[in-house]
């Protein structure tokens, strides 16, 4: 039986879709725009009045590790960056760091290369 080797996440790297646009408010957190383009969003701007698009606010944690994503640290880099800007209020960090980039690659804003 052949074993499959199996990758480490924290040696991915994750990268910023370049779709999505992304600044600094007030406030110091990102804001993600999101826009709406496809053949269903348009029926819904004129039918039920839908913006063209919509601001994604992300928390202290979230605006942080979107600022560090510049396609070439690793998750592990990202993880050790967090904790020291956050230290024990990111705890869990690998827990909340893993989920925290799943919802943004399962919803297109980021992909993973391999290191």
């Amino acid at each position: 039986m052949k074993h499959k080797k199996q990758d480490n996440f924290l040696s991915y790297i994750p990268e910023k879709n370049s779709n999505y646009q992304s600044h600094i408010n007030e406030e110091g957190r990102v804001v993600i725009t999101v826009p709406h383009k496809g053949l269903f969003d348009r029926i819904a701007q004129v039918l039920f009045f839908q913006p063209k698009q919509t601001f994604l606010k992300l928390d202290a944690l979230g605006s942080f590790v979107w600022q560090q994503i510049d396609g070439t640290v690793t998750v592990g880099e990202l993880a050790e960056k967090l904790d020291f800007e956050f230290g024990e209020t990111a705890a869990p960090l690998y827990h909340r760091l893993t989920l925290f980039l799943q919802v943004l690659h399962k919803n297109q804003f980021i992909q993973f290369h391999k290191n």
